[in-house]
């Protein structure tokens, strides 16, 4: 950040007391999108054959379509609006915990469990790299709550890229 205040500004400013806000801006902004475009775009020269190319493309639609749909409800008028994780509702499917587990080899998303409403059994819960936040508009600091999806939802993100649904509570 430092390097990069010095090469754009157009006032000198003393490192000791802060970097502005604009440059930590742009600094974290062009890291996230490095790691959204770039990361993938390696991932898909190194897997070489079709099949690591299959899995390549769903991982993306998979974190392109929850990052959107975290920022759909950031800016919607719902209750609750501020979102980090995925909860799902059921044990995931072969094909859905192929494509998690690429998911969570590749550090987009990180896994735990969380209790149900019932507190009868753990459900499995993935949360977004919080570097990835600032790429889908999303604050980073503080704790957020989850989003329950279904495996036929996540299917689908794998395929279009869309916005993640969400099982409406």
């Amino acid at each position: 950040m430092y390097d990069y205040n010095n090469n754009e500004a157009a006032t000198p400013f003393d490192p000791s007391s802060s970097i502005p806000y604009q440059v930590q801006d742009a600094v974290v902004r062009s890291r996230a999108d490095d790691r959204m475009y770039l990361h993938f775009a390696k991932l898909s020269v190194n897997g070489g054959d079709d099949q690591s190319a299959e899995l390549v493309r769903k991982l993306q639609n998979l974190v392109s379509a929850i990052g959107e749909a975290f920022h759909n409800k950031l800016v919607s008028r719902a209750s609750a609006r501020r979102f980090s994780s995925i909860a799902l509702t059921k044990q995931p499917t072969e094909e859905v915990r192929a494509v998690l587990d690429f998911v969570v080899e590749n550090g987009y998303l990180h896994p735990s469990t969380i209790g149900n409403k019932t507190g009868t059994k753990k459900i499995q819960l993935y949360s977004l790299n919080k570097s990835l936040f600032p790429h889908f508009g999303l604050d980073p600091i503080g704790d957020y709550g989850n989003m329950t999806v279904t495996n036929e939802a996540l299917q689908e993100a794998f395929t279009s890229g869309k916005a993640l649904r969400g099982v409406e509570n």
